[in-house]
């Protein structure tokens, strides 16, 4: 059985040194900070997938720009969704893919309202060859 990890205080994660070779320091409950040799930290979350029960790391960002508290709660958050029976790789996928839907189809709205408003200005050519390319890229 392993060993439980005590949840650390921020100056530990602070002061971690750089090693030769990577290294976690854990918090418990899945959280850890990855520390680079070069001296970059990122925070990083164990945990096991719904469907195949495999082991997976999630990363919550890098330290210290996500503070020890941003990162205990984003790794509630995502045990959350664990036992909800969601990937939290899949949930963020979706999500981004979801904001990028979301962004074409602003920037298909502006194109059109600037068709619109030049229509006026320009001669049918100019208009068919503005609107060809707006459509087409």
């Amino acid at each position: 059985m392993p060993k439980r990890a005590e949840p650390k205080s921020e100056v530990v994660f602070r002061v971690a040194e750089p090693r030769a070779r990577p290294y976690l320091l854990s918090d418990g409950n899945g959280l850890a900070l990855r520390i680079w040799p070069n001296g970059s930290k990122t925070w990083l979350l164990r945990y096991r997938r719904p469907g195949t029960g495999k082991e997976n790391f999630l990363s919550l960002g890098p330290y210290p720009e996500v503070t020890l508290v941003d990162a205990r709660k984003s790794a509630a958050i995502t045990r959350s969704l664990v036992r909800d029976g969601t990937d939290p790789v899949e949930h963020r996928r979706a999500e981004a893919t979801a904001r990028q839907r979301a962004a074409e189809g602003a920037f298909h709205l502006v194109a059109e309202n600037w068709l619109a408003f030049k229509r006026k200005e320009w001669a049918d050519e100019t208009y068919r060859k503005a609107e060809f390319v707006v459509r087409q890229y």
